[in-house]
């Protein structure tokens, strides 16, 4: 008999949801988590979701449909979800992308930054003032990267440039001392 823990509890609920999803799909049903409450190694306790297909067979995610009721909420366009914005930080602007609402209310918009790869929260007017756009994200990555090398390059050599100067300091101190 398998009993639940921290390494296996997802792995269970998914196996489980799984064997469900198999039965429910022949009837246009999808079933799916929506949150996760608790767990012992006896039973996990979460709410789930059982949804019905689109004209088009197609399934709306749970971030989806959580966008879809709740963005109005926070005077947020309902089309935004997926979409990618420019936000500005200092100096630099980044791009992220829309990925959801969390249970926050300082802080409702889950994105996720398409330079680093981490999601962030932000403020609901944050959004609205962003400024959507097209992007390759790919290449976004890529130049966000490069850029972060040399950077990084640069303070190297800054780096060792002092620690010459450091070096010479020293020497002409041991040469004015010998006089």
């Amino acid at each position: 008999m398998v009993k639940i823990s921290d390494e296996n509890h997802q792995i269970v609920l998914d196996e489980a949801m799984a064997s469900v999803n198999k039965v429910l799909v022949k009837t246009g049903l999808q079933m799916s988590v929506v949150r996760m409450s608790s767990f012992d190694e006896r039973g996990i306790e979460c709410g789930i979701l059982i949804q019905t297909a689109d004209d088009d067979g197609i399934f709306e995610s749970v971030p989806e449909r959580d966008w879809r009721l709740y963005s109005s909420d926070f005077n947020l366009k309902a089309d935004l979800i997926g979409k990618t914005v420019q936000i500005p930080e200092g100096e630099e602007i980044y791009h992220h992308v829309i990925k959801g609402l969390g249970s926050g209310k300082k802080y409702p918009v889950i994105t996720e930054c398409i330079e680093d790869g981490v999601a962030y929260r932000y403020d609901a007017d944050t959004i609205i003032a962003a400024k959507v756009v097209k992007v390759d994200a790919e290449k976004v990555r890529t130049s966000f990267e490069e850029s972060e090398a040399k950077k990084a390059e640069a303070e190297k050599a800054e780096g060792e440039k002092a620690e010459e100067e450091i070096e010479e300091t020293k020497e002409e101190t041991k040469i004015k001392g010998k006089k």
